[in-house]
């Protein structure tokens, strides 16, 4: 008896084990083209190549873009993962503006994306659907009204970048980490504007800065948990990353905390579109809804500081890498040119009129560094795609498909961008931040969705160019070689180290 109980239990677990792999393995999709079908695997699909590229010195954007350049550069292609995902990668215009515009509803925010990055979005503007995202996209968007960005948001930026280029003359002829130190000047920036409240973290560099390393390391190991089918488990036990990552959510927690706390004791400065009240961003909500609660206040405030902190950030910091290449020494010659040339002190007209060749240069590094790679939505009903130029074949994404539109990779595609496509050339943007659609360029999103704060963003970042450029010479730290890191972000893993040298006047 007690062997037959032994090989009925076999039997049964054989049989669950086997139910189980069928459910959950990874399946090819039943129209759209496979990418890198040499590194796919019948149960795990493409996830040991993904979990490799961790360990690479090319991260999954080069790993993409490799495979993609192989594949003759699809305009669609799916990958897949357990437990039975499959990723829908998107690298044409026509594609994008049909999934995430015509088709807005048919793709979402979904309970995957949001649990992943539940500790850093919560319930805020990046992270919602529906009725919640409108409410919160009507009183954002009161923030980059015209007047508040004249009155104030110019001012506060170009206090803090006068700030930061009096720290930089303390490092005359030395390495500066300028990926650390411009994720300080786009938060003490926004931090200032947002909730009014000064938070000095340029001043104290180099010492560490827990915010920002926390933050970082959050958004590497937040992306990390769509290879990791085990990570609920390990965040329950408080185990492994998960461990880690609760650390780090635990300094983030009391950094924010920390500006609810004082936000009775701080007044933006900001005035509404009537101009007769001042507001900060939290006030602005509570306007609208006085009832919200703490841990609304809180996901509010996280995702404007994500927001305000690293899409200038990481435009800034691969604009600089850029120029650091030798092979562009042409671009920072005319570059110098153009502000050398200007000779008074430039005003806000200036900064959205003038310096076409620094927005020129600036718009490039969005291009090919898109401070978000990926654009991700999940299929909730059949979406069918319209053919490109009438000769591509029909696809038609499913339900359950990871929808990603691939920046990283769509800014390296020659279908779109020409046979330079990899290279660097402002010469591309003759008008500007409006010379390309958004489809085609959407690093600042797709509407309805698109980045509400993109003409503060360039704004920001061109005075800092100008100011830099105008007190600075520099070239990239010798030997230094800069990788990518993992993560929803397009970081850098290994710092920006970069030696500034003060220009004669």
């Amino acid at each position: 008896e007690r062997k037959h109980l032994m090989i009925g239990l076999t039997i049964c677990t054989t049989i669950a084990a086997s139910v189980l792999i069928n459910r959950y393995r990874s399946r090819q999709h039943d129209n759209i083209p496979m990418l890198a079908p040499d590194e796919y695997q019948p149960i795990r699909g493409h996830l040991s190549a993904l979990i490799a590229t961790r360990d690479l010195t090319n991260s999954v954007h080069e790993w993409m873009v490799k495979h993609a350049q192989k594949a003759n550069w699809p305009s669609i292609s799916c990958i897949s993962r357990p437990p039975n995902k499959r990723l829908v990668l998107v690298i044409h215009p026509i594609y994008a503006k049909h999934i995430f515009e015509t088709c807005f509803e048919s793709a979402i925010k979904d309970d995957d994306l949001t649990q992943r990055f539940e500790e850093l979005l919560g319930e805020g503007i990046f992270a919602v659907n529906g009725e919640k995202w409108k409410f919160h996209r009507k009183i954002a968007s009161r923030m980059f009204s015209h007047r508040n960005l004249k009155n104030y948001m110019f001012d506060v930026s170009i206090e803090n970048v006068k700030r930061l280029m009096e720290k930089l003359n303390a490092f005359d002829q030395k390495s500066v980490d300028f990926n650390d130190l411009l994720g300080r000047f786009t938060l003490d920036t926004f931090c200032e504007i947002a909730f009014g409240q000064t938070i000095g973290s340029v001043s104290s560099y180099p010492d560490c800065n827990t915010f920002g390393t926390a933050f970082d390391d959050m958004v590497e190991r937040s992306s990390r948990r769509s290879t990791d089918i085990l990570w609920k488990l390990k965040r329950s036990m408080n185990v492994g990353e998960e461990r880690v990552f609760h650390e780090n959510h635990q300094v983030i927690k009391e950094f924010v905390e920390n500006i609810l706390r004082k936000k009775n004791e701080y007044s933006s400065k900001m005035a509404d579109e009537s101009g007769k009240q001042s507001y900060d961003i939290l006030s602005l909500y509570l306007k609208h809804d006085p009832n919200l609660s703490t841990k609304a206040l809180y996901d509010i405030s996280l995702n404007f500081i994500i927001a305000g902190r690293d899409t200038t950030r990481m435009l800034l910091s691969w604009w600089l890498y850029e120029l650091c290449q030798s092979h562009n020494q042409r671009i920072v010659d005319q570059l110098y040119a153009e502000i050398d040339a200007f000779e008074r002190e430039p005003t806000f007209s200036d900064f959205n009129h003038s310096f076409d060749y620094l927005e020129a240069t600036l718009c490039e590094a969005l291009r090919l560094h898109p401070p978000v790679p990926f654009l991700g939505r999940t299929c909730v009903q059949d979406i069918a795609l319209p053919k490109i130029d009438g000769a591509s074949p029909s696809y038609t994404i499913r339900p359950d498909d990871l929808i990603l539109v691939c920046n990283y990779v769509m800014a390296r595609n020659p279908n779109v961008w020409g046979a330079d496509a990899a290279q660097f050339k402002p010469e591309r943007w003759e008008k500007g931040l409006s010379t390309f659609d958004q489809y085609k360029f959407s690093a600042f999103n797709i509407n309805p969705r698109m980045c509400l704060g993109k003409n503060f963003a360039i704004q920001e970042a061109k005075i800092f160019g100008y100011y830099f450029l105008k007190h600075f010479a520099f070239a990239m730290l010798p030997g230094h070689q800069v990788q990518i890191k993992g993560g929803a972000i397009l970081n850098i893993k290994n710092g920006l180290p970069i030696i500034v040298k003060l220009r004669q006047k």
